[in-house]
């Protein structure tokens, strides 16, 4: 799998705060979130860099379809308490939405 350095380009080049992991980019093998690094950095120190992804990510990822309301996918974030979560469309990953997407979109618009 990937090291974290490699996780961290891709959060700032996608000005995002959590990354799908997924081995075949169709299924969801896990999530990593700014929060698991910060873990990941307080476990293992500036070796964190070259620890695998799979050390840090979170694995059984909650999901929600694409045809979920937005009510909907609020509900699942609030009772599962996650900040991020995958969208699927036929079982396989569509995008990733956050509480922030959601609970400010305004802050968004151009």
């Amino acid at each position: 799998m990937t090291c974290l350095s490699d996780v961290l380009e891709l959060l700032e080049f996608d000005d995002t705060g959590a990354i799908i992991v997924s081995c075949d980019g169709k299924s969801v093998d896990g999530i990593i979130s700014q929060r698991d690094i910060v873990r990941g950095l307080r476990y293992y120190g500036q070796d964190v860099l070259n620890v695998e992804v799979a050390c840090l990510m979170a694995i059984g990822v909650v999901t929600c379809s694409i045809d979920e309301s937005v009510a909907g996918v609020l509900s699942i974030m609030r009772s599962h308490q996650v900040q991020y979560l995958p969208i699927l469309d036929k079982g396989e990953i569509a995008g990733l939405v956050s509480l922030r997407d959601i609970a400010a979109p305004a802050h968004y618009q151009t």
